[in-house]
C-alpha cells in the first residue's frame, strides 16, 4: 500500500468518524451504522483519487476530505427523503394495523394532542401544504405561515410544535 493511499484512507476514516459523531441521532434513526458511513467515505476517497488535479492548488487530503464529507451529506439526505404516495401510506397503515398494541398506543398519543397539533398532523398527512423544497425549516415555516393566516396565535403554534416534537421522541 502506498503512503498516499494510507494517508487518504486515514483522512476518509477521520471524516467518517467526525460525521458519525455529529449526526449520530439522525443516522441511528435511519438505521445507518458506522460501517456504512466509513464505506461511503472510502468510496468518496476512491473518487477523490481518480479526480484529483494537483494543478488546482488543493492538497489530496483536502480534496479527499471535501468529497467524503459531501458524499456523506448526500447519503444522509438520500436516506432522509420521504416519498408520499398513496401506496406507501396504505402500506404503512397496513404494517401499523398488523400490531393492535402499537395502533392503540398511537391512537392514545394522537388523542392526547391539542387541537392545533392534531390540525398540523392532518395538514401533513393530507399534504395540504405546497412546498417546493423539502427542507425541515421550509416545511415548518410553511405550516407556521398557514396557521398564522388562519388566526392562530404565535405562542399556540410554538407550543404545538413542542408538543409534536415531544410526542414523536417519547416512546
Amino acid at each position: 500500500m502506498t503512503a498516499q493511499l494510507q494517508t487518504n484512507m486515514k483522512t476518509a476514516r477521520q471524516v467518517a468518524y467526525s460525521f458519525y459523531q455529529k449526526n449520530f441521532r439522525k443516522l441511528r434513526a435511519r438505521a445507518i451504522d458506522d460501517k456504512e458511513v466509513i464505506a461511503e467515505a472510502y468510496f468518496a476517497m476512491t473518487k477523490a483519487m481518480q479526480s484529483y488535479d494537483p494543478n488546482k492548488g488543493r492538497s489530496i487530503r483536502s480534496w479527499t476530505a471535501y468529497l467524503a464529507h459531501r458524499n456523506l451529506n448526500k447519503m444522509l439526505y438520500r436516506e432522509t427523503k420521504i416519498y408520499r404516495t398513496e401506496e406507501a401510506c396504505d402500506y404503512d397503515i397496513g404494517i401499523a394495523s398488523s400490531n393492535a398494541e402499537e395502533m392503540m398506543i398511537l391512537s392514545e398519543k394522537l388523542d392526547s394532542l391539542s387541537d392545533i397539533s392534531k390540525y398540523i398532523m392532518r395538514m401533513i398527512y393530507n399534504a395540504e401544504i405546497e412546498i417546493a423544497d423539502h427542507n425541515k425549516n421550509t416545511i415548518k415555516r410553511a405550516i407556521k405561515d398557514k396557521l398564522r393566516e388562519e388566526g392562530y396565535a404565535y405562542n399556540k403554534i410554538k407550543s404545538a410544535f413542542k408538543e409534536l416534537k415531544l410526542a414523536a421522541t417519547t416512546a
